[in-house]
């Protein structure tokens, strides 16, 4: 009798023990350590209303929709969002942006980014495939990432591709429950948000062009501060901080033309410092242009155009004219894209007092020689 009972207690030790371990699961063991995380809706977010959006009907819209989609349902997991907040504040390009062709194989916990947001789904491999065809595909979290506790809580997933600044009224998002929404593209959202969209940073490069008449002494001429007071205007919060570009024009005598003389970017450190304005020195380092030999070697003038760049669109050609030292007119033609955003330019003369600012309601830059 006493040994029945043994062998009826063991059988009942294992029958549990087995129970248990069918029964296990990574999710439930890890819902059971965290609590459930909450998704943070900002006021400027309403549920999706197909009178109000207005669909794009483009092949690279819809696919980057579908990656929004899976990287809203990864945003389940606290590994997956550390890995971004972690990976943004790295400000690669200076801004809180993700490439992702640069994370596709980084490692989270024991897996990738790849396998992470794929889940072993032949299906969702091949919306991801589709996705990176776009070599700018980026993630980002263009406001108030210094807010997101991510042991706590989720993001609503933005897409931004094919939104014009100053013009698109909603972007579409996604949360990780599948719920669909559109959020105002023209009022930052208090709260902060992933953004899937155009990596804006990949395609302009600075570059100062040196000729022949640096030989001689000349005073550089720098952009030292600068502002865009309606930010909102020519860059939306879904973009991030401004990449602003100027681009100068100089008569030079020893080929008798208009020839390029500076190209230069400034990424804005933040939004909050475009709209307050900043000292570049403080941030970056001055954006030294180009020294100019007025003397001899250079005309009495140059001309300074200033873009807020979204390296994106159709190519655009404007013609200035440059005077050299006879008054005699040369031409030059500066290229930008569609996507970029023509702001204030002017014409320098060597009377010109410095420090000078230049600028209207939108940018507002300080230059000196």
């Amino acid at each position: 009798m006493k040994k029945q009972l043994i062998v009826h207690t063991l059988c009942i030790v294992c029958t549990l023990v087995i129970s248990s371990c069918s029964d296990y699961s990574p999710e439930a063991e890890r819902e059971s350590y965290s609590p459930r995380q909450t998704i943070l809706i900002p006021s400027t977010v309403q549920t999706y209303d197909a009178s109000k959006f207005r669909e794009i009907n483009s092949e690279v819209v819809k696919d980057a929709e579908e990656f929004a989609k899976l990287v809203a349902l990864s945003l389940k997991d606290r590994d997956f969002r550390e890995f971004l907040k972690k990976e943004a504040n790295k400000k690669f390009d200076d801004d809180y942006d993700i490439l992702v062709s640069q994370v596709l194989y980084s490692k989270i916990g024991r897996e990738t980014f790849e396998t992470k947001i794929c889940k072993k789904s032949e299906s969702n491999f091949q919306k991801l495939n589709r996705a990176i065809r776009n070599k700018k595909l980026n993630i980002s979290i263009p406001l108030w990432i210094e807010n997101w506790d991510t042991d706590k809580n989720e993001l609503l997933v933005a897409v931004s591709i094919g939104a014009k600044d100053g013009e698109t009224e909603y972007l579409k998002a996604f949360d990780s429950d599948g719920n669909v929404y559109i959020i105002d593209a023209k009022v930052e959202p208090e709260l902060p948000v992933l953004v899937v969209g155009n990596n804006e940073r990949m395609g302009y490069k600075a570059k100062n062009k040196q000729t022949t008449s640096l030989r001689t002494s000349g005073g550089m001429e720098k952009v030292t501060w600068l502002k865009c007071p309606n930010l909102g205007t020519i860059e939306g919060w879904f973009d991030g901080a401004p990449e602003i570009r100027w681009e100068g024009v100089v008569y030079n005598s020893a080929t008798n033309t208009a020839i390029q003389a500076f190209v230069n970017n400034e990424n804005a450190p933040s939004r909050h410092h475009a709209k307050d304005g900043y000292t570049l020195s403080i941030w970056t380092s001055n954006q030294n242009l180009f020294h100019w030999y007025f003397d001899a070697h250079h005309g009495p003038e140059y001309y300074i155009q200033a873009f807020e760049i979204d390296d994106d669109g159709s190519s655009i050609s404007m013609t200035t004219n440059i005077k050299d030292n006879s008054n005699v007119n040369h031409s030059y033609s500066i290229n930008y894209k569609s996507g970029d955003y023509k702001l204030k330019g002017q014409l320098i003369h060597k009377s010109e007092t410095t420090p000078v600012v230049i600028g209207d309601g939108l940018l507002q830059y300080r230059l000196e020689n």
